[in-house]
C-alpha cells in the first residue's frame, strides 16, 4: 500500500500520551526552523551560482564562497541533528509502544497455537483408544450378546449351548479388557480436560492482549467511525464511498494486495477488528470464559461416562453368575443320571 492512502483521521496521536511536553514541542518546532534555515542556505548557494552564470564578471570572492559553504555545512548538520532528536523524542515513542504491544500479542498467539496442538493430540489419543476398543473388545462383546439374544428368541438353542459359547468367548478376559479401556479412557479424559483448560487460558490471553492496554483504542475507534461513515455514504450514494471502500479493502488485505481487486465488496466490521471499540473488555472475557466452561461441561469424559463402566461390568458379572448357575445345573443333571 502506498503511503498517504489512509485517511488522516486514523492518526493516533494518543500513542504520545504522557510523553508530549515542552521538550517535544521544542524538538518539533526546532526541526521546522532548521528545515527553513537549510532551505534558505541552499537557495543562497543557488542564487550565487546563478549570478555567476548570468554575470561572470560579478564572481563571488573566495571569502564569500567559504562563508556560504560554512553556513551550509552548519545548517545541514543542524538539520541532521534535529532529525535525530525528532526521531528519538517523537517517532520512537509510539513505535516502541506499538512494538511492545505486538510482541505481547505474538507471545500469547504462540502460546495459543501450542495449546491448540496439545489439545488436538489429546483428542486424537481418545479417538484412537475408542477405535481400537470398538474393533477388538467391543466387537467380541457384541457377538456374544447376539448369541445370548438368540437364546432368548430361539426355541432350538439350549442353555448348555449358550453356556459353552460364553465359556469359549472367555468372558473374564472381556472384563479385564473393559477395565483397562475405561481406566485409560478416564485418564485420557483428564488429559483432555487439562488441555482444554490450558487452551482457555491461552485464548483469554490473546483476547486480553488485543483489547487491553489502550495502545490502539483511539485507532480502532476512528476506524469504526470511518467504517460507519463509509456504510452511510454507500447507502446514500455519496461521491467518496468508493474511495473509502478501497481504503478499507487495502487495510484488510494489507499483506496480500493482489486480492483487493477480486475481493467481495460486502465488508464486515469484524474483518477490520473495528468492532473492538464496541467491546467491553471484562464482559468479552467473561463471555469467552463462560463459553469455554459450557463446552468443558458438555465434553467432560468423566461426566459423560458417569457410572456406565461400573454398570456395564455389573451386568457382565450378573450374566456370568447366570452362566455359572446353568453350569451347576448341568453338572447336577449329569450326576443324577450317573
Amino acid at each position: 500500500m502506498q503511503l498517504g492512502q489512509f485517511d488522516n483521521s486514523f492518526a493516533n496521536a494518543e500513542l504520545l500520551s504522557g510523553h508530549l511536553n515542552e521538550d517535544n514541542s521544542t524538538q518539533y518546532t526546532g526541526l521546522l526552523e532548521k528545515v527553513d534555515q537549510l532551505e534558505l542556505t541552499v537557495q543562497d548557494l543557488q542564487n550565487m551560482g546563478q549570478d555567476y552564470i548570468d554575470n561572470p564578471r560579478n564572481a563571488p570572492t573566495e571569502s564569500e564562497i567559504d562563508d556560504l559553504y560554512d553556513t551550509y555545512v552548519q545548517t545541514a548538520l543542524g538539520y541532521i541533528s534535529g532529525l535525530i532528536e525528532f526521531e528519538s523524542g517523537i517517532v520512537m515513542v509510539p513505535l516502541s509502544k506499538v512494538q511492545a504491544h505486538l510482541d505481547d500479542f505474538l507471545l500469547h498467539n504462540r502460546s495459543l497455537v501450542r495449546e491448540l496442538e496439545d489439545f488436538s493430540i489429546s483428542a486424537g489419543n481418545i479417538e484412537k483408544l475408542v477405535e481400537g476398543f470398538n474393533q477388538t473388545v467391543w466387537s467380541n462383546i457384541v457377538e456374544e450378546a447376539e448369541q445370548a439374544r438368540g437364546y432368548l428368541s430361539a426355541t432350538g438353542l439350549l442353555k448348555t449351548d449358550l453356556t459353552e459359547a460364553m465359556e469359549s468367548g472367555d468372558i473374564k478376559d472381556r472384563m479385564g479388557d473393559i477395565d483397562v479401556f475405561f481406566s485409560a479412557l478416564r485418564s485420557r479424559g483428564r488429559d483432555l480436560k487439562d488441555s482444554w483448560q490450558q487452551l482457555e487460558g491461552a485464548w483469554g490471553g490473546v483476547w486480553s492482549s488485543m483489547l487491553q492496554g489502550g495502545t490502539f483504542d483511539q485507532f480502532y475507534q476512528r476506524l469504526s467511525n470511518y467504517y460507519r461513515g463509509y456504510m452511510r455514504g454507500k447507502e446514500r450514494g455519496n461521491d467518496n464511498w468508493e474511495r473509502q471502500e478501497i481504503v478499507l479493502l487495502e487495510m484488510i488485505y494489507l499483506h496480500e494486495p493482489s486480492l483487493v481487486e477480486d475481493a467481495e465488496r460486502d465488508i464486515q466490521l469484524y474483518q477490520l477488528n473495528a468492532d473492538f471499540s464496541d467491546m467491553d473488555v471484562d464482559q468479552t472475557l467473561a463471555e469467552n470464559d463462560a463459553e469455554f466452561q459450557d463446552r468443558l461441561t458438555n465434553t467432560d469424559i468423566a461426566e459423560l461416562l458417569g457410572d456406565v463402566d461400573r454398570d456395564f461390568k455389573k451386568a457382565l458379572y450378573d450374566f456370568q453368575d447366570e452362566i455359572e448357575v446353568v453350569k451347576k445345573e448341568k453338572e447336577m443333571d449329569v450326576s443324577f443320571y450317573v
